[in-house]
């Protein structure tokens, strides 16, 4: 292995001048810097010596030279961005704000603060954060919190690994945020024999994960039903060079648009459906149009309370959220049906376990029986989503059990036709009525098991009790009343019944209405 003598200073921007862009451009364009005794002897001497291979702009506060980056990057729509060097001490915390900028809008920066001597030669050294209860600690920690990645550059050979996480980081649609490259002022400025391979180009792309196929199914199913949906566009359908896209969609559907503060250019100003500034600072056009929205569907927007009046914008009682995001975080906020972009093999779901002293979780499976076959005959499937929701809601609260999640699993001969639409639209519809998470299952297509036309379903449902809280009869007492409450008809149970009546009867129908049961058998 070839290899060349650099000081890890030296290292460090010979290794960022070379990483690129998809188009061929510097990712890091280059360096704002203030020096000091924390910076000046390693990183200092490095930029120096790179000239316009790599830039160093000069700034005259630190918080300022952060900003400036982090406009850099959203300007760039995050394909490119800059790196930021400070010295040690106040000088390094002045980055603090900035950090948390950029972290909470998921913008890309590399903060490279000096840092306290590795080898602990002059402690403490000028400007160093003594803590008697922990060696370790330095004024630089206080980044961990506002960083997507942190690192303490400790060894020359650290670098080795830590700058190319920081650039994955940086460059992923999910993560990218500031990164914080804390460099022990010692470090900098120490050799070590670094593989030439290292400094080699590379070509840093942006991911493009596609979305989850249940979720996608789940957000066409929800703006098929929506009456009146409106868009929120936010930062990232920038940042995913999505206007375009959005343009047309909402055009083709007749879908108002509203914008976030950092959605704004994501569709044109003069466009007929773009309604302007939504929230706290927004217009009454946007805020008015929220109001009454029955689903409201955040592309690419975290939905922060500027954005949402504190989440009392969104006025109609009916309405429902699906959030179009590439970060999980977001997507799932305030009960929002996701669509991530992520897909994984199994389903996720925060248990709510600050909300419970001793928490048990309550399981159920079921299906809805032969009724699958009254729904074939009619061509009539609708109903049957609220029926195996609802089915499975009544099983588990029966034992006093909260509701949290529903899974579902189809299985067809074959997708075809608008059942398996209506199908899915009722289960979505049901479960956003129940105040449950439908967080996935499973759509089989066995044309080897089933007849064209032919279909079955299952749904398993989870939820939640307090231990002591469990109803299982124990405390049932003579005397006590029993509450009996009207069956709104013929659901799961009993259609094995109906049919047998149909089929000995010659003036029996599915479709007949009988006053005796206030429905069609249907």
């Amino acid at each position: 292995m070839t290899t060349v003598r650099l000081t890890a200073a030296q290292a460090m921007v010979r290794w960022l001048a070379n990483q690129r862009t998809e188009s061929g451009e510097r990712f890091i364009e280059g360096i704002w810097a203030i020096f000091g005794h924390g910076n000046v002897a390693g990183i200092g001497e490095a930029l120096q010596a790179a000239g316009d291979d790599f830039p160093t702009w000069r700034g005259h506060n630190e918080q300022t030279m952060a900003h400036t980056a982090i406009a850099y990057a959203k300007a760039m729509k995050r394909q490119r961005a800059m790196a930021v060097t400070t010295s040690i001490g106040p000088g390094a915390t002045n980055l603090v704000t900035a950090a948390a900028l950029a972290h909470v809008n998921r913008l890309p920066v590399l903060l490279i603060p000096g840092d306290v001597f590795a080898n602990r030669a002059p402690d403490p050294v000028l400007q160093q954060v003594e803590d008697w209860g922990d060696g370790t600690v330095s004024a630089n920690d206080c980044f961990r919190p506002v960083s997507r990645y942190f690192d303490r550059i400790s060894r020359p050979e650290h670098i080795l690994t830590a700058l190319p996480r920081a650039l994955r980081v940086m460059t992923d649609p999910a993560e990218c945020g500031p990164v914080t490259l804390a460099f022990c002022q010692d470090v900098q400025a120490e050799a070590y024999d670094y593989p030439e391979s290292f400094f080699l180009p590379k070509v840093w792309r942006v991911r493009r994960p596609e979305p989850d196929a249940a979720e996608l199914d789940g957000a066409i199913a929800a703006i098929r039903a929506a009456k009146a949906p409106v868009i929120v566009a936010g930062g990232g359908v920038i940042y995913s060079g999505a206007e375009a896209t959005l343009a047309a969609f909402a055009g083709k559907h007749g879908i108002p648009v509203v914008e976030t503060q950092g959605g704004k250019s994501a569709l044109a100003h003069d466009h007929a459906l773009n309604f302007g500034p939504v929230g706290v600072t927004g217009g009454a056009a946007a805020n008015a149009v929220c109001a009454g929205a029955d689903l409201v569907i955040g592309v690419g927007t975290r939905f922060q309370d500027f954005t949402t009046g504190s989440w009392s914008l969104f006025k109609n009682p009916a309405r429902r959220l699906l959030s179009i995001n590439v970060q999980p975080f977001d997507a799932g906020k305030h009960g929002a049906a996701g669509l991530d972009g992520i897909g994984h093999f199994g389903a996720f779901f925060e248990l709510p376990k600050d909300d419970y002293k001793n928490p048990v979780l309550v399981s159920s499976t079921d299906g809805v029986g032969t009724k699958i076959k009254v729904a074939c005959a009619m061509n009539n499937y609708g109903g049957i989503g609220y029926d195996i929701v609802n089915h499975s809601v009544n099983d588990i609260m029966c034992s006093g059990a909260k509701p949290l999640y529903f899974l579902d699993y189809l299985s067809v001969g074959k997708i075809e036709g608008s059942a398996i639409m209506d199908l899915a639209e009722s289960l979505v519809d049901a479960c956003d009525k129940n105040s449950i998470a439908l967080i996935g299952g499973e759509t089989a297509e066995m044309p080897d098991l089933y007849q064209p036309g032919e279909f079955d379903i299952a749904g398993t449902i989870v939820g939640i009790i307090e231990k002591e809280n469990i109803i299982n009869g124990r405390k049932i007492e003579k005397d006590n009343i029993l509450i009996g409450l009207e069956s709104s008809g013929l659901h799961t149970n009993g259609f094995s019944l109906v049919r047998k009546i149909i089929e000995l009867s010659e003036k029996a129908s599915y479709h007949k209405f009988y006053d005796s049961l206030g429905s069609t058998l249907g």
